[in-house]
């Protein structure tokens, strides 16, 4: 048994709710979704603050030397407690790692190198 489909003329061998090119109803009490009862799914982002955090401090450590500890403590956070921010995690216990040592190493070289040498040669 064929039917033909009252928008498009399409004729329709198998018996359906629905038109197969134009999605007319062909059983007039078939309902269609609309559009606007479609809501979008938009999935959850995975928490990585922590780590952001502390790479974003961790790079601030460049210009202050402090904010490398809070860094390095953010980090270490992140690395425990939020498995999707790992490769942040990571890179700012580095660079505050890396970062400590340099300015640890400036400060020696800058404060305390000199004012020995000017006791020793005094």
């Amino acid at each position: 048994m064929s039917e033909k489909c009252p928008r498009c003329s399409l004729v329709i061998e198998k018996k359906g709710k629905f038109c197969p090119r134009c999605g007319a109803a062909l059983d007039p009490k078939a309902v269609r979704a609309t559009p606007q009862s479609i809501q979008p799914y938009y999935p959850e982002r995975p928490k990585q603050t922590f780590s952001l955090v502390g790479f974003g401090l961790a790079l601030g450590g460049l210009l202050i030397w402090f904010l490398v500890i809070p860094g390095l403590i953010f980090g270490i956070i992140g690395l425990k407690e939020e498995p999707a921010g790992k490769a942040y995690a990571k890179a700012a216990i580095w660079v505050s790692s890396v970062l400590m040592g340099v300015w640890l190493l400036l400060i020696l070289g800058v404060i305390i190198v000199p004012i020995v040498l000017a006791n020793y040669y005094l």
